[in-house]
């Protein structure tokens, strides 16, 4: 029964899901966009401006059919609604599922505002046309920092809560970490943990993850975990960090998150899982330049919102103090420039930042406690 009426709640939040035709002109004005073929880290950030974009300018959001997500082991194609609770996104915004598209037809209706070309960072406020539906493409809607975009002058809080309320991870991933942190022998807070993106850079096509090298990172990572636990989440298949980690790193253990799953295909359950067991670490330590770290980052940032004001304050000690993995050409960081945001010179808080520093520092910055805020992960740490 619970089932039939978590369907059923699902199909009116997503109305009109099996269709994206407009009837007779009802209903408020679209948003449509075209979702990279690449990693979570990059789509998430595109989504994040997307529901943005749909809650402060109340339209309807149209996600994508589904497409495949880099690095998926099992090669699976999937949307967005694959990974956050429908339900809580239908609360900020309103949201239509696109059916596949023919081959004869594009992507962007005809008669919407396209303007392929013109990067969202660009786009100022008032400067959209109000009567017609809009269409971003990828490489124009790609990796940026939403609470950075001059289209949300003035009402970047309405920005950040639509965006920190609406994309709450889908419980069943929160509950296969728990398990996974059982297995583990951890729980929630008393660990620290990293994120040490390797297996695509050794070749030098990934420039900006291989610039740095695990042992410059041996005092940070010993500071971090210093008497306590250590979970690792990598893509290494070689031994580079487990290796490194297992002969120099004084935690009280080092453990994987594969040591947790009878497998070590990084299929979408278990890149979940890593994100999950990852953010409720009682400190984290990410990879330079990667969104995959961000996305762990963006679910601390919240969790530390949250617990300004949570019961689970009490009985928690989560530092936040996160950092990131240090460079071994420190200095320069020329290798970050396409992570670069597009800023107003008039913003001062992302005028002197590059990409990740924002994430780190900006997201969320407009939410106090006294918003209404919900955290995916707040009752697992009660």
């Amino acid at each position: 029964m619970n089932g039939f009426i978590v369907h059923v709640l699902f199909a009116c939040l997503a109305w009109p899901a099996t269709s994206i035709k407009r009837s007779q002109d009802k209903g408020p004005p679209r948003i449509y966009y075209e979702r990279g073929p690449t990693g979570f880290g990059n789509t998430q950030l595109q989504f994040q401006s997307m529901v943005a974009m749909a809650a402060v300018y109340h339209r309807e959001l149209v996600i994508p059919p589904a497409s495949p997500l880099a690095h998926e082991a099992d090669g699976r194609s999937w949307t967005e609604m694959d990974i956050y609770d429908a339900a809580a996104l239908g609360k900020v915004i309103r949201f239509s599922m696109r059916q596949p598209i023919p081959a004869n037809q594009k992507w962007c209706p005809d008669g919407s505002y396209f303007n392929p070309g013109t990067p969202i960072p660009k786009i100022l406020p008032g400067t959209l046309p109000k009567d017609k539906d809009w269409c971003f493409s990828q490489q124009d809607s790609m990796v940026q920092n939403f609470e950075c975009l001059r289209m949300f002058e003035g009402v970047q809080k309405q920005a950040a809560l639509a965006v920190f309320n609406g994309l709450q991870i889908q419980n069943r991933f929160i509950q296969s970490a728990l398990t996974a942190l059982k297995e583990l022998g951890l729980q929630p807070g008393n660990y620290a943990a990293i994120h040490a993106r390797r297996g695509d850079s050794v070749d030098g096509s990934h420039g900006h993850y291989s610039e740095w090298n695990i042992e410059d990172n041996y005092g940070l990572i010993n500071r971090t975990a210093n008497r306590i636990p250590l979970l690792v989440a990598t893509d290494d298949e070689k031994g580079y960090v487990r290796n490194g980690l297992k002969a120099h790193i004084a935690a009280s253990k080092v453990l994987f998150t594969t040591d947790a799953r009878k497998h070590t295909r990084f299929n979408m359950d278990a890149m979940m899982a890593d994100i999950v067991m990852c953010s409720m670490a009682k400190s984290f330590i990410g990879t330079p330049a990667s969104t995959y770290s961000n996305v762990i980052f963006t679910l601390r940032k919240k969790m530390g919102k949250c617990m300004q004001r949570s019961i689970a304050a009490k009985s928690h000690s989560m530092l936040f103090d996160d950092e990131i993995l240090r460079f071994h050409s420190l200095g320069n960081e020329d290798h970050l420039s396409v992570f670069k945001v597009n800023r107003a010179p008039e913003k001062a808080e992302c005028s002197h930042l590059d990409f990740w520093d924002a994430h780190r520092s900006i997201l969320f910055t407009p939410i106090d406690s006294s918003d209404p805020t919900v955290c995916e992960l707040e009752h697992a740490l009660v």
